[in-house]
């Protein structure tokens, strides 16, 4: 008995090579969401709306569960064709950024979890390489850690 559907793939490589093929894949925010929902510490949306736009990622902690939790993030992901340039890569992590920030200053965040620090985390692929990584804050134009920028 034949499967009609296809192998799982299990790396960006994979997806890549799907894509190419037009077969079916799961694109990066499914894969991404599969493998942070392996925990319970916190509530994941997909494409929650904040900030006049649609968040990829949100995680807002399970303060059910854990009570003490004051942290939760909204993840903003972008993705760049291999055959992009650096000053592509820059824009789209500029855009992925700013987006993050919007998202975390929505006050729907703020009155729906009081007690909880939201941070932005701007993540840009270049084909299946991580090319770019940045946590920004609510208030700040500036980053609150440093940024991974491998382009």
């Amino acid at each position: 008995m034949s499967s009609t559907y296809p192998q799982i793939p299990y790396g960006w490589a994979d997806f890549a090579a799907m894509r190419r093929e037009r077969t079916l894949y799961v694109d990066k925010t499914r894969f991404l969401a599969a493998y942070l929902s392996c925990t319970d510490h916190f509530v994941f949306h997909t494409e929650r709306e904040l900030g006049g736009g649609y968040a990829d990622i949100c995680l807002a902690p399970h303060l059910q569960r854990y009570t003490g939790m004051r942290h939760g993030y909204v993840i903003e992901l972008k993705y760049v064709t291999r055959g992009a340039n650096a000053a592509q890569v820059a824009k789209a992590a500029r855009d992925a950024a700013a987006q993050a920030r919007r998202y975390v200053a929505d006050e729907r965040l703020a009155r729906q979890y009081p007690s909880v620090s939201f941070t932005g985390l701007a993540v840009v692929f270049h084909g299946w390489e991580l090319a770019h990584c940045d946590a920004v804050s609510r208030n700040s134009g500036e980053s609150r850690l440093d940024s991974t920028n491998r382009a």
